[in-house]
Formats: structure tokens, sequence, C-alpha cells
């Protein structure tokens, strides 16, 4: 096992590079090595790489071949190259701690690849109107993109095509750029894991399109994200699915664009839609397709989720679906809690009961909670779930599960709201532990008290919590104003992520208070 490094300040190409006083200078002489497995390559930060890194020879699963950095400053940059770097039919890489700027084409390319870890990656100005320059993967299995920044590609910022265990976690991508550019976009892939992602596309007119896409996906968990702007939400077609704890905002573009949209293109089967904060958009959940088709649309089970600021109904079914939606908070400033069309309400197989309508501080319901192995598939055996006959789903909990809450306030009255944030979560093991505050533990503290933006939180080690607005923070504000606090949960085996959503409606606590006064 090697370490090579390379600097092209002052390395130069007919060294060894075994050393860091003897390095390397240049990605073709990186080529051009001959890796064996556990071979680790550096870059010297604070440096540019001209050109493309071509990856060409596979480690092991117990030994990798690593390319990353070394010394402090910024990380080492890859430029200009036609692609990043290019890696096909290898397997067992780590790509890590490096950022790649100004390509032609796709910032990092590998077709019938399999074992892949990007890691801390910065992505930014890469593709052309021509090419795309998104992290790409095709027909590849096993691949991890963890804690990567993407901004600013032509094209999608992550694309993969028939890739088999797909694992996206903790990465930020913005303002992917071009008619038909998504945030992300995965056809055809199985056993997907897409977790507290920050994907942003507010920022971007040039896109037709949305923030996320799943197209004939086979085993799909998307959980914890954050997912801001686009003409949609997300756009999650395949079966098997779970879509559960994520913050989807600022969609529109379209009288179509929704949060949650699925049954287009492929037959969609076996979904669970939960505990998700839709807000600030169009459509909340949208089973719909453009024209008229053949396509099923079964088990679909949307529970739990929190509707907000609308101009469309919280959900929408128009064509032949059977599923479920129950136990949903709708508030006030949704313009209609639900629309089926007469087909469907004639055909009586999506079951629809009445959701709380909110006007004041409250508490969701207890979400669905499901098995879940972490393994495929990720949702249960449809078997298990007969959404067509307007039972409601067995609950089959066996694992750690974080619900989060919402608190809405709108009276002068009523501005203070307790609870307990363990009320609706779930161990799995009988052991329910609630570990830290937006990041802050409470290992050597029993209690927290945070001045927010908008009020005060006061929260125990034992869940139970108080809430109280702030009414000197909301003056000369106007409209909803929202913050949102996370917690994490653990049962000693597992951690999940909670939220607390708080929606104030300034507007009118405020004239309340200008009432009374003058009263």
């Amino acid at each position: 096992m090697t370490t090579y490094y390379v600097n092209s300040s002052v390395g130069a190409d007919a060294n060894a590079g075994t050393s860091v006083n003897a390095p390397l200078a240049s990605l073709a002489a990186v080529s051009a090595l001959k890796l064996k497995p556990g071979d680790v390559v550096l870059f010297s930060s604070d440096n540019e790489y001209q050109g493309q890194l071509d990856v060409k020879y596979s480690g092991t699963v117990e030994n990798p071949i690593t390319f990353g950095s070394y010394g402090s400053g910024e990380p080492p940059v890859l430029t200009g190259g036609s692609v990043g770097i290019y890696g096909s039919k290898t397997s067992n890489i780590v790509i890590e701690n490096l950022a790649i700027e100004k390509t032609v084409g796709n910032a990092i390319y590998a077709g019938s690849a399999s074992n892949w870890t990007i890691q801390n990656v910065t992505v930014a100005d890469t593709g052309t109107s021509a090419k795309a320059g998104s992290i790409s993967f095709q027909s590849s299995s096993n691949i991890t993109i963890s804690e990567c920044h993407i901004s600013r590609t032509a094209g999608d910022g992550i694309w993969m095509l028939n890739v088999k265990g797909a694992n996206l976690v903790r990465n930020e991508v913005s303002n992917a750029y071009g008619h038909d550019a998504d945030a992300i976009q995965l056809n055809s892939s199985s056993n997907i894991f897409l977790k507290d992602n920050v994907l942003d596309m507010s920022g971007n007119n040039s896109s037709a399109k949305g923030v996320l896409v799943l197209v004939d996906a086979k085993g799909a968990l998307v959980d914890g994200n954050v997912i801001t702007g686009g003409g949609f939400g997300i756009s999650a077609q395949g079966q098997d699915i779970t879509i559960t704890h994520n913050d989807i905002s600022g969609y529109h573009g379209y009288s179509w664009s929704y949060g949650i949209g699925l049954g287009q293109q492929v037959d969609a089967k076996n979904y669970i839609i939960s505990d998700n904060y839709i807000h600030d958009g169009v459509w909340g959940v949208s089973v719909s397709a453009a024209g008229t088709d053949t396509l099923t649309r079964t088990g679909i089970s949307i529970t739990g989720n929190h509707f907000d600021d609308l101009s469309s109904a919280a959900l929408k079914v128009d064509r032949a679906a059977s599923g479920l939606f129950e136990g949903n908070v709708i508030t006030e400033s949704v313009s209609k809690d639900i629309y089926l069309s007469q087909a469907v309400k004639d055909a009586g197989t999506f079951l629809t009961i009445p959701s709380e309508i909110a006007s004041t501080g409250y508490q969701t319901s207890p979400p669905l909670v499901v098995e879940d192995t972490r393994d495929l598939p990720l949702v249960p055996n449809p078997n298990e779930m007969d959404l067509g006959s307007h039972s409601s789903p067995t609950a089959i909990a066996n694992y750690l599960n974080a619900g989060s809450d919402t608190l809405v306030f709108t009276d002068v009255n009523e501005l203070s709201f307790s609870g307990n944030v363990l009320t609706n979560d779930y161990s799995g093991n009988g052991v329910l532990l609630l570990r830290n505050l937006n990041g802050s533990s409470f290992k050597h503290s029993p209690v927290m008290n945070i001045e927010s933006k908008y009020g005060v939180l006061h929260i125990e080690r034992d869940g139970d919590y108080t809430f109280t607005v702030d009414v000197d923070q909301l003056d000369s504000l106007s409209g909803v104003v929202k913050e949102t606090f996370q917690y994490k949960i653990s049962n000693g085996a597992e951690i999940d992520a909670g939220y607390i959503f708080i929606s104030i409606d300034a507007d009118r606590i405020l004239t309340s208070i200008v009432v009374d006064d003058f009263l």
C-alpha cells in the first residue's frame, strides 16, 4: 500500500511521488500510475490541477483506492477537463476532500462501477449547454455520495441510471440550471436512500422541472430532506417508496405544481408518505398524470403530514387509485382540503378521513409506523396493507421513528403551547431517549432554554417542552412566519431525527393586540 503526493506548484512528474518532498505535479501523471488496492493519492491543498483524472484500477472492499488531499487551506481544485474524474469499470474507490470546477462535461462520471464513495467534495460551475456537469453514475451498484456541496451544474446536480444501491446523505445541491435540470434525478434505480439532504432550486429560473425526481424506482427511502423551489418538490414514480420527515416548500410555476407527485410514467405501488411539512406551493400530494393512461396506482398511504399555505388542495387524486388519507393537519391557509375526481369518488377506492384544521397551537397526530429492516423492501409488503378496501393500515412497528410536531399560533390569547416531543415517537425496543436539540446534547444538561427568532423554547430531557411566542419579535412583521427545531432520539442502537415546526400568523396576532388596546 503506497501513498502518493501531488503538488502542482512544486512537484514534478519525474518524481516518484511517494514523499511530500518529491511530489508529482499533474493529473496526467496520477492517471498513469498503476494503483493497487489500499493505495492513496493525496493532492496538496491550495492548488489547482488542470485536466481530467482517470481512475483505471480497482481497490477491494477492505482496501479501497482513495483520492484525497493533504495540507491546510482550500481543497485542491480539479479544473478544465472534459470530465473532472472518470472511472468506468472500476470498484472500491473513495473520492474525498476535493473540489471540481469548470469542466466541459460531468464533474464525476463512472459506468459499470461498484462500491464508490464520494464524500466532502465540492462541485461548482461544471458542464456546458451541450454537456451535463453532474455527478453521474450509470449501470452501477453501491454508490454513496455524502456531505458534498454541488452548485451551478449544467443539467442535474446528481444523475443516475440503473444503479442498485444509491445512498445520498447530507449533501447540498443548489441552482442546477438548464431546461431539464433537477437537483437530483435517479432513473430505473433500486435500493435508494436519500437522507438529510438540502436541495434548493429556488434561485433558478431556467429549469422547467423540479427538485428531486425518481423515475421507475424500486425501493426508496426519502427522509429528513429540505427541498425548496422548482416547478415541483418530489416526483416519485415507482414502487415500495417511503417519503417521511421532509420539508418541501416554494414550488410554483404551473397550475399542477405539487409538493409530492406520483402516478405518472410507471405503475405506482406501495407508498408511505408521512410526517412531511409541505407548504408555500400549489398542490400538496398529487396522484395524477397527463392525459389518459392505463397505469395502476395502489397501496398509497398519506398520514401525519402538515399542509400549510397552498393555493390548491392538500390532496389531489384524479386518476384511478387506491389508498388512504388520514391523520393529516391542514391549516386554514390551504385553499381546499381534498380534491377527488368524480370517477375516483364513484370508485370509492381512496379513503379520506377528515383532517384537523389548524387555527391555533396543536400537535400532529401520531404517524403511521411501519417495519423497516434497512434492507429491501424499504416499506411493508403490500399484502399487509389493504388500502383499497377502506381498512386502515396495521402498524407493524419495530424500528426507531421520530414523528414531528407542528405548532400553529393565530390567537393572541393562546401564545404558549406545551407538549412532549416523544409522544408520537416510537422506539422499536422499548427504549426511547432524547439526545439533542439543534445539535446541542442533553448529556450534560437536563434542560434547555432557547431564545429563537420568534419565541422561547423550553425543553427537558424527558421530552416535555413549552414554546411561548414573543410578541415583541413580531412587531413590524406581516404574514405567516416560521421556524424549525430539530431534535434527535435514540433507542440505544439507532438515531433518528424529528422536527418541531412553528408557524405564527403575525397579522392576526398583531391585529388582535391593536384591537384590545383600543378597547
